[in-house]
């Protein structure tokens, strides 16, 4: 796979998450329609793991100002219940620990990911859900422990075919009436933590999939710096009710999978 092929497979795949729309999902469709060559795994890895750093580079002051707290309040437990950050990151350990669960639960399946019906279903879906979050009125300063519990089974089934984490993400908190503008950032924050577990696993599984040194570090900046261009945008998207614009992108596109597959495959 060439330096160029590298640098789009990444790019691509960090624009999908960053703005909600799903990475993988819009690299299968390139393949398809376009002719992109499928990514080896070891790629996609360095692919997700700039992802993840640009998703958190995007969130830095939260994510420090939580990892901290978090951090500190297990030496004193009563922090958790008086300190906004420290309570942030137990919900967070909450939510990331079922999602780790759910991903596992759901590995067996992983193999229909890249199969156009459901990834074309799964868009047209995401479209409608993001859609939704117009109309819903979310004021809520701060989440219990069973709405972080089904906030990480959302960053879970994001994952699905078609999907995204962070608009499933986003779509489950406001749905549970977190405020908006709280509810994207701590939707970037969780999935950019979730890609950077995931990106290790991956690293650890398959390596860089023969990518050169030149390639592999390519596909790591060209990650982090459209993600972290990607989030910025999508954050806004999402905090201000504009939900709809991306589904002006995700249904059409969905709908084009799906006739793709009925007619050609």
């Amino acid at each position: 796979m060439g330096f160029a092929t590298v640098v789009l497979v990444s790019a691509l795949y960090a624009l999908g998450e960053g703005l909600a729309l799903s990475g993988p999902a819009h690299l299968t469709l390139a393949g398809l329609l376009f002719g992109l060559p499928e990514a080896p795994a070891g790629l996609l890895a360095l692919a997700r793991l700039g992802a993840a750093l640009g998703l958190l580079v995007g969130v830095r002051d939260r994510f420090v100002a939580t990892a901290g707290a978090g951090l500190g309040a297990l030496t004193r437990p009563s922090l958790f219940r008086s300190v906004p950050a420290a309570r942030d990151g137990a919900l967070l350990g909450v939510a990331l620990g079922l999602t780790g669960i759910v991903v596992w639960a759901m590995e067996r399946f992983g193999a229909a990911t890249t199969s156009p019906p459901l990834v074309g279903l799964g868009l047209v879906l995401s479209g409608a859900a993001l859609a939704s979050t117009r109309f819903a009125e979310a004021e809520a300063p701060s989440i219990g422990v069973g709405a972080a519990a089904l906030f990480g089974a959302a960053l879970a089934l994001g994952g699905g075919p078609g999907a995204s984490p962070l608009g499933a993400g986003f779509v489950v908190l406001v749905a549970l009436g977190l405020e908006r503008g709280r509810a994207a950032e701590l939707a970037v924050l969780a999935v950019g933590l979730v890609h950077l577990a995931g990106a290790a696993w991956g690293l650890a599984r398959f390596g860089l999939g023969g990518a050169a040194p030149v390639d592999a570090v390519a596909a790591v900046v060209t990650g982090t710096l459209t993600a972290a261009v990607a989030s910025a945008y999508g954050r806004v998207l999402l905090a201000e009710k504009r939900g709809p614009w991306l589904a002006v992108w995700l249904v059409p596109v969905g709908l084009a999978a799906l006739l793709h597959a009925r007619w050609v495959g």
